[in-house]
């Protein structure tokens, strides 16, 4: 990885609206990996891939009140992205390690 950012608003009145605005600006550049939607939550993984390889990967995540937008950039191996996520606490990106390899 040569790079993450990360934005987390804990207490907001508009996630919902932060989620599919954020969306909406991603979405453009990058390809949907993966949905997740149920009761509790909302997440979203957008890949930014050439030749094959990941060079960029957002998580945005909706709960409730709270808002969560993540970028990765690098040659990213989304295995192991998925074991750092578990070993950091990251929610999310444990999902990851559920997708086949294509």
């Amino acid at each position: 990885l040569s790079g993450m950012k990360m934005l987390v608003c804990d207490e907001c009145d508009n996630a919902t609206d932060m989620y599919t605005g954020a969306l909406k600006r991603i979405g453009g550049e990058f390809d949907e990996l993966l949905r997740v939607e149920d009761n509790e939550e909302d997440l979203t993984f957008l890949i930014k891939e050439s030749n094959g390889k990941v060079s960029e990967l957002f998580m945005v995540a909706k709960a409730q009140e709270e808002f969560f937008i993540m970028s990765l950039v690098g040659d990213i191996d989304l295995n192991q992205i998925a074991r750092i996520g578990r070993a950091v606490n990251v929610d999310g990106l444990e999902k990851l390690e559920k997708m086949d390899d294509k």
